[in-house]
C-alpha cells in the first residue's frame, strides 16, 4: 500500500429520497477530477455508469483491503493510469511545470513570481503528493527523476491547453503583454532575424520578452508540440504530422577575404579560389556542405585550412588571414558593415536556399503565436 493509502470505490445501500436527474446519472460534482497523463500515480476508480449512488473514500495504510479487492483496484490503476487532482492545487502544477523548466528553484521561483523559500517549500508538497524527488542536485541544474521525466512534457501540454482554452476569446494585447516567446534558430536566424525582430518588439511591445533555444528540426518536434519552443526558425522540414511553415525568404551564398588580400584582385576567378586556403563553416559539423557538393559536380575539392562550426568567429578569422570564406549572402553583408572585408561572387554556382517558419498546428490560430508570427514575417522583409 503506497504511501497515500488505497482509494476504494464504496457502495452505499440506495436512499430511499428519490434522487434528482443528475445525480442518477453521473457522480456528485463534489466528486473527483481526473486528468490522464501517462504516468503512474497515486490513483482513483472510475464509478461505472450505474443508478447507485457511488461514494469515495481514502483507506489510511493501516487499514486493509480483501485480497479481491486489492486485485481488482491494482488491475484498473493499471490500465487507466489515472490521478486524483482534487488534493492537489492547480498553482502546484504550474510551479512544477517552472521548476521542471528551469531545472533550479530560485528561477523557477521568479518565473512564477514567487520567493526562493516559497518555492522551495512548494517543491516539498510536490514531493509528497508525487512520492517520488521529481528534482535531485546534479552538476549545475537539478536532474529530473525518471518519473519527473516522463510527467514533464504532458503536464507542459495540459497547462498550455487549459490556458489556450481560458484566453481562446481573449484579444491580446502586445502593448500591455509581458509574454515571453521561445524561438529556436541557429546562429544564421541569430544574426539576421533576431536583431531586426527585436527593434520591432522593442517599439511596439516594450514588455514582450524573446528567448533564442537550440533546436535541431531533424530531431523529435515534440517541443514544438508542447509549446516549450514557440517558433522555429530553419530549413524547410519535410511534411511532419501537426506541423506548419511558412517560408521567410531565400538566401544565397558570396565569398568574403581581408581587404586588400594580396592575392584577390578586382574578380575572384575559379583558379584564384582553388588556389586560396579556405575557411569552411558547418553549423551541424557535417565533413561537407552546399558548397562543397557544387564543387565536386565539377569535380573540385578545395583546401580546407580550418573548418568551425561557429558563425560568432568567422568574419574575425577572415579578416585577420588569408582565408578565403563562402557562407550566407545575408551574414557576409552584415560582418562587412563591422569589419575590412571584400565581397566576391562565388566563380561557380551554389544552388540558394530557403528559411522557413515552423510552428505546431495547435497554435494556428491562438492570438499571441499569431501576433509573433506577423513580427517574424515583418522582420525578415
Amino acid at each position: 500500500m503506497g504511501k497515500y493509502g488505497t482509494l476504494q470505490l464504496a457502495q452505499r445501500e440506495p436512499s430511499r429520497r428519490v434522487p434528482s436527474a443528475v445525480s442518477q446519472n453521473r457522480p456528485s460534482i463534489t466528486g473527483v477530477l481526473f486528468v490522464v497523463i501517462g504516468v503512474t500515480l497515486p490513483c482513483l476508480v472510475v464509478p461505472s455508469a450505474s443508478r447507485l449512488d457511488y461514494n469515495w473514500k481514502i483507506l489510511e495504510p493501516s487499514q486493509s483491503i480483501n485480497p479481491a479487492e486489492r486485485r481488482r483496484l491494482k488491475a484498473t490503476h493499471t490500465a487507466m493510469h489515472e490521478i486524483q487532482l482534487g488534493a492537489l492545487d492547480l498553482n502546484l502544477l504550474v510551479a512544477l511545470d517552472a521548476l521542471f523548466s528551469e531545472e533550479e528553484v530560485g528561477r523557477a521561483a521568479q518565473k512564477i513570481g514567487v520567493s526562493a523559500s516559497a518555492m522551495s517549500h512548494t517543491l516539498r508538497r510536490l514531493r509528497t503528493f508525487f512520492d517520488d524527488p521529481l528534482l535531485v542536485k546534479g552538476k549545475g541544474k537539478m536532474q529530473r527523476t525518471p518519473k519527473a521525466e516522463a510527467l514533464a512534457a504532458p503536464l507542459h501540454k495540459a497547462l498550455l491547453e487549459l490556458q489556450r482554452a481560458i484566453s481562446s476569446d481573449v484579444e491580446f494585447d502586445a502593448a500591455s503583454s509581458s509574454q515571453q516567446f521561445n524561438i529556436a534558430t541557429n546562429d544564421y536566424g541569430d544574426l539576421i532575424l533576431l536583431p531586426p525582430l527585436l527593434s520591432i518588439v522593442t517599439i511596439e511591445a516594450a514588455q514582450i520578452g524573446l528567448n533564442a533555444k537550440s533546436f535541431d528540426p531533424r530531431g523529435p518536434h515534440l517541443p514544438l508540440e508542447t509549446g516549450l519552443i514557440d517558433l522555429a526558425i530553419a530549413h524547410p522540414l519535410k511534411q511532419a504530422a501537426g506541423i506548419v511553415q511558412q517560408t521567410l525568404f531565400e538566401d544565397d551564398f558570396c565569398c568574403a577575404v581581408r581587404r586588400d588580400h594580396p592575392s584577390v584582385g578586382s574578380r575572384l576567378d575559379l583558379d584564384s579560389y582553388m588556389a586560396l586556403p579556405h575557411l569552411r563553416l558547418a553549423p551541424r559539423g557535417e565533413p561537407s556542405g552546399p558548397v562543397d557538393r557544387a564543387l565536386a559536380r565539377l569535380e573540385l575539392e578545395r583546401r580546407v585550412a580550418l573548418g568551425i562550426t561557429n558563425f560568432s568567429s568567422a568574419p574575425m578569422i577572415v579578416a585577420e588571414s588569408d582565408l578565403v570564406l563562402t557562407a550566407p549572402r545575408r551574414c557576409i553583408e552584415e560582418w562587412a558593415r563591422l569589419l575590412p572585408l571584400d565581397i566576391y561572387e562565388p566563380p561557380f554556382a551554389v544552388p540558394p536556399f530557403s528559411i522557413a517558419m515552423i510552428w505546431h498546428e495547435r497554435f494556428r490560430h491562438h492570438p499571441a503565436h499569431r501576433w509573433l508570427r506577423e513580427k517574424v514575417v515583418q522582420a525578415s522583409g
